[in-house]
């Protein structure tokens, strides 16, 4: 395994206040302690803890699957005795420690003890009010929740609100779970942030083009999106740097499908961008720039090559790694490759989501967690060879470093030996997944001048008309070629023996095919000016490339288009 040494690592499970790094207070004031060293202060307002758990719901415990007529390997957790599963597997809602014990009782334990300011959770299993009453949280998990006038059932002492998709769209689930399963269960992705610190943004959009964006902006259970900023009116939350309010999304992507991943992290992006995106007096939908944290189990493990990594902006695959992840997502036996058009697919969506984050004008980066789960692994044994396990880092923290960085992370597998080797879940942890977890420090992202962005855009004007201009004298050089072959050739026509004189509405128009000429001077034509736009086209494109997030973004503002369209387009002036 690489560790990334750049940022500090602490034990899974620290409370991610603990790792906010102190700061020592200036040297102009006397804040020496007893032992004459400088205290330190906490600076917790500049920075945002994130965790992320997949917490494996019961449902996907030993299911018996209608589509396979038995339980999925994946499900089975071979490694996990009969005597064992009741206090490894099982979530036990009991009168006893408060309602918990057994695996819900260490789920329980780590939220509450990681005290971060976001929770993104994954698998995470509702209970229905009554037999076809309103889906709420399972009671393992309610101490956490603060109690208020949307939340009946938390309680004065919890640290949490929480979000959740619609009623509606978990109902779609309960009902796939039904036909799949034979459960009226809805399991979800969910955020819980802190309620004394962070509260949702209010959207600066009109209700009916908020409504036209609908589609884009419902949260599903393998995606809740929510715009988060900090509280104003409490004291001890206003920030030394102000923190800007932030996207946050929990995602639990396809396990099988590449390009549904891409497809579901395209989402996260547009969410991003609606959210964030203001209306001005006219009506006009204006992006902005956005801050964002996309978290959650990604059943992807973000090699080089993979078509995911394409949405971080240091990626520079080559093409054999995109075949081997190619190979690897598509699970190809040993030995075997691709086709060429397995392989032309791959790098089509690859492209596709390297073009979806340059045209949201931002960038994204992955925070360096490691293995996140543990099971037996995939290759079969050979022989009497017993059966091996295997780790693979599926959970990812992604963010945009334009407004993040992190400082402090939780280890993962690299320094848990144990349940490498015995598997997840086990007696310590409650999932079959490992919690990833960081502590960002916040940053503010330098702005485009008002000054810049006017030169910016007559720069863009200035060449389009320039463009224009030399399009409109090429076409009209041929033009004027063209009417003098045309005039030659009714001049030609007027010296033979047949041609009758008169008004030239009423000749005879010989109809056929025109003179070689014509046809040479039309040909020619079509490919002076095919090839001047192709070069146009390159000139424009290098510009943009040159140009930063922000400068881009300047683009979309004035002209109503990304800064790829505005390419596409031949550079035209709004």
């Amino acid at each position: 395994m690489s560790i990334n040494l750049s940022v500090k690592r602490y034990s899974n499970g620290t409370p991610l206040s603990d790792m906010i790094p102190q700061q020592k207070n200036d040297d102009s004031t006397n804040n020496d302690d007893d032992d004459g060293n400088k205290k330190t202060t906490d600076s917790s307002s500049a920075y945002i803890s994130v965790m992320s758990f997949n917490v494996l719901a019961p449902l996907y415990v030993r299911p018996f699957d209608k589509r396979t007529g038995g339980i999925q390997p994946f499900a089975a957790f071979e490694w996990i005795s009969e005597k064992d599963t009741a206090d490894i597997l099982d979530i036990h809602n009991d009168s006893a420690n408060n309602g918990q014990s057994g695996r819900g009782q260490r789920l329980f334990q780590c939220l509450s003890a990681c005290n971060a300011d976001v929770i993104c959770l994954q698998e995470l299993q509702l209970e229905r009010i009554d037999s076809k009453g309103t889906f709420i949280l399972p009671s393992w998990i309610q101490p956490l929740l603060r109690a208020d006038d949307d939340n009946e059932n938390g309680n004065t002492n919890g640290k949490y609100h929480c979000h959740l998709p619609p009623q509606a769209e978990l109902e779609v689930i309960a009902a796939r779970n039904v036909r799949v399963l034979d459960a009226d269960v809805a399991v979800t992705c969910a955020i819980l942030y802190k309620s004394q610190r962070l509260e949702q943004m209010v959207s600066k959009q009109s209700s009916t083009i908020h409504a036209a964006g609908a589609d884009t902006n419902t949260n599903t259970n393998t995606c809740v999106t929510l715009h988060l900023s900090i509280i104003g009116n409490e004291e001890e939350s206003k920030p030394s740097s102000p923190i800007e309010p932030f996207v946050v999304s929990s995602v639990h992507l396809d396990a099988m499908d590449e390009k549904k991943r891409v497809g579901q992290l395209t989402r996260c992006l547009k969410k991003a961008k609606t959210l964030t995106s203001i209306e001005n007096a006219n009506g006009k939908i204006i992006p902005q720039n956005s801050n964002i944290i996309i978290a959650g189990d990604m059943n992807q493990e973000f090699f080089a090559g993979s078509c995911v990594t394409a949405f971080l902006h240091h990626d520079n695959a080559t093409t054999n790694e995109m075949e081997e992840q190619c190979t690897n997502s598509l699970r190809l036996s040993k030995g075997s490759r691709p086709s060429n058009t397995q392989l032309e697919e791959w790098t089509k969506v690859h492209q596709e989501a390297k073009r979806t984050v340059f045209d949201h004008c931002t960038s994204l980066d992955r925070v360096g967690t490691e293995c996140t789960r543990a099971a037996y692994d995939h290759d079969e044994p050979e022989g009497d060879e017993a059966q091996m396990m295997g780790s693979w880092r599926l959970d990812h923290l992604l963010y945009t470093p334009h407004s993040f960085e992190p400082c402090a992370i939780w280890a993962t597998l690299e320094d848990d030996q144990e349940s490498c080797a015995v598997g997840l879940p086990n007696d310590r942890h409650g999932s079959d997944h490992i919690p990833i977890a960081a502590v960002f420090k916040c940053k503010t992202m330098q702005s485009v001048s008002d000054e810049q962005q006017q030169d910016l855009i007559h720069s863009l004007e200035t060449l389009a008309m320039e463009q224009e201009a030399s399009l409109t004298l090429t076409e009209g050089k041929f033009g004027i070629e063209l009417a003098e072959i045309e005039k030659r050739f009714t001049d030609s026509q007027a010296s033979e023996p047949n041609f009758e004189p008169g008004p030239a509405k009423k000749r005879k128009v010989k109809k056929g095919k025109p003179p070689m000429e014509i046809i040479e001077c039309m040909r020619k034509k079509r490919l002076i000016v095919r090839d001047l736009k192709m070069e146009q086209r390159k000139q424009r494109q290098e510009i943009v490339k040159t140009l930063t997030n922000s400068e881009r973004l300047v683009i979309e503002q004035y002209f109503g288009y990304s800064a790829t369209q505005w390419v596409d387009r031949g550079g035209c002036i709004s």
